[in-house]
């Protein structure tokens, strides 16, 4: 039987490696996740030390840490989804080991995140699906969004490419033409806590 414990300093370089091996998994490019290594643990490693990334690792009975979940709560102006809140919860990292799935771990901390957010009183949580996580995420009641995204770096595999962006100071006005994002993007779920269900 796996046992969940709350993610802790000591954790960094476990984290690291899901979400490494979570992009992995979704086909994102290895050059760009080699470059987001380093830069990732060098934000999380304070944020851990502060308790603003949170979450938890699930382990087997001899000690093996087998699955993941992070979560922060994110400053956010007031909104319909919360329109009395300026904050939303965010979940992140999910990862659950090959050889470990279609155990009920993904769900287990799902479950301890959304209780987690009614604890700390969140009306709405987000997270960014994978093909692979989408449909755990569903069955859970989440749903898509109407979030979009643009990269503006320049060149590159697996990014969306903005062929054309021309910046007018006059009007402060943005044209944006042959935009084109890749299928392997994450999709934008959300959910009101106070609608969920934590039943395994």
């Amino acid at each position: 039987m796996h046992v969940f414990r709350p993610v802790e300093p000591g954790d960094l370089a476990l984290i690291r490696r899901h979400r490494m091996e979570m992009f992995r998994a979704s086909g994102r490019d290895e050059a760009i996740l080699g470059q987001m290594d380093e830069p990732f643990g060098a934000w999380l490693a304070p944020r851990l030390a502060s308790g603003d990334y949170f979450g938890w690792v699930g382990m087997t009975p001899s000690g093996e840490a087998v699955a993941g979940l992070g979560m922060m709560v994110i400053d956010w102006p007031p909104h319909p989804s919360h329109p009395t809140q300026s904050a939303r919860g965010y979940i992140l990292n999910v990862f659950v080991e090959p050889e470990h799935r279609g155990q009920g771990l993904a769900r287990a901390l799902m479950d301890l995140a959304m209780e987690e957010a009614r604890r700390r009183g969140l009306d709405h949580l987000i997270l960014h699906a994978t093909p692979m996580g989408r449909p755990l995420y569903e069955a859970l009641g989440w749903t898509q969004t109407s979030e979009m995204g643009l990269s503006l770096r320049v060149g590159g595999r697996g990014r969306g490419k903005a062929d054309s962006i021309r910046y007018a100071p006059p009007s402060k006005t943005w044209w944006r033409s042959s935009t084109r994002c890749p299928s392997n993007s994450p999709i934008v779920m959300a959910v009101r806590t106070p609608l969920m269900s934590t039943a395994a």
